[in-house]
């Protein structure tokens, strides 16, 4: 066996990231079992979500020379 490695951005699952991810599954499936049954989608609330939730993540971004890379 091999036991190098190198290093990488690894991506860190934080709250927000789990609660927006769930979120968006939870409205694909809406969107698709509304679809099979020929009705409209139920009104949501989720392009206003979308909006929040992007104005959150490009407050927490960091610029490269701040990003820290574990060795």
């Amino acid at each position: 066996m091999d036991a190098t490695c190198y290093e990488g951005e690894m991506r860190y699952p934080t709250d927000t990231k789990l609660l927006w991810k769930g979120i968006e599954k939870a409205y694909g499936i809406m969107c698709g079992l509304s679809e099979k049954m020929n009705q409209h989608r139920p009104r949501t609330k989720h392009p206003d979500g979308w909006k929040a939730n992007l104005a959150y993540r490009k407050q927490c971004r960091y610029m490269n020379g701040q990003t820290r890379k574990i060795t």
